[in-house]
């Protein structure tokens, strides 16, 4: 953590990651408004999706800001390892 609290540590990575996610999704949305292929993802079901995952990925978040501040980022590796197996195995 390079003398950094964890707690510290993750707010300062989440201040590094906004502005590529901004931009991400900016772009996506930029493309979606000015396509006609991106006009067809623009259904209620994309809508119920985005909004499902917006909530899951902040609960998410929190979690892992929660695990940081009682020093127990470390299970958070777990999940992360189980899931790159998960990857590579499919």
């Amino acid at each position: 953590w390079v003398g950094f609290a964890p707690a510290q540590a993750l707010e300062y990575s989440f201040l590094i990651e906004m502005p590529l996610i901004t931009a991400g999704f900016l772009k996506g949305l930029w493309w979606m408004i000015k396509t006609p292929e991106g006009h067809a993802f623009i259904t209620m079901s994309f809508v119920a999706t985005l909004i499902v995952s917006t909530v899951l990925a902040y609960l998410g978040l929190m979690l892992v800001a929660r695990l940081a501040e009682q020093n127990k980022i470390w299970l958070f590796g777990f999940y992360t390892g189980l899931l790159a197996i998960i990857s590579f195995v499919l």
